[in-house]
């Protein structure tokens, strides 16, 4: 090797045996590997901020109400008037904004908690479709300790159903005995 890169000696190469390094080679940073004390991704999905996109909401009420002022003063209506007006079309907005909220998706913008907002939504809809569990954490199909534990955890449960259903069938037996032996055998 030659500066321990390469060629043993530049003897006989037709080269000077100057050494450059390669510029293009783009180093990627290493990959973790499960368990190196990682509870899960790094790009966690961020939740969106109700308040932020309720906030939104009220200002484009607001915005369509000073739009309506707007044109209700080049109009030619008084104060009064105007006013009355106004509060019948908050009124109306605010239903309209309270039905969009509880329909659906959150606004069609692309602001940045309207997105998460969508986003989280469609991820709920796929987790329900799929039937994957909500404490289900990350990695856990590849540690063969939690899979175990999980096994166990179902199996238990799976026995105290199992023995409540015995217990009731045991009970509705001896109930079931019971009126016999009241009803006697006149009957």
């Amino acid at each position: 090797m030659y500066n321990g890169v390469g060629i043993l000696t530049p003897r006989g190469t037709g080269t000077s045996g100057h050494v450059q390094t390669n510029k293009f080679n783009l180093r990627r940073a290493p990959v973790p590997k499960f368990g190196d004390g990682q509870d899960g991704p790094q790009h966690t999905d961020r939740k969106p901020n109700k308040e932020i996109l309720e906030h939104n909401r009220r200002r484009q009420l607001e915005i369509k109400l000073l739009e309506l002022s707007d044109q209700l003063e080049e109009a030619g209506h008084t104060a009064a008037e105007i006013e009355g007006l106004l509060a019948q079309e908050r009124a109306k907005l605010q239903e309209e904004f309270e039905k969009q909220q509880s329909g659906a998706a959150a606004d069609a913008s692309n602001e940045t908690h309207a997105v998460a907002a969508r986003k989280q939504e469609q991820m709920e809809k796929l987790r329900k479709a799929l039937g994957i569990k909500e404490d289900i954490k990350w990695g856990e199909a590849f540690d063969p300790e939690a899979q175990a534990r999980r096994k166990e955890e179902q199996k238990q449960a799976r026995e105290e159903e199992w023995r409540k259903r015995n217990e009731e069938r045991d009970k509705r037996r001896q109930e079931a005995e019971a009126r016999e032996k009241s009803q006697g055998p006149d009957s």
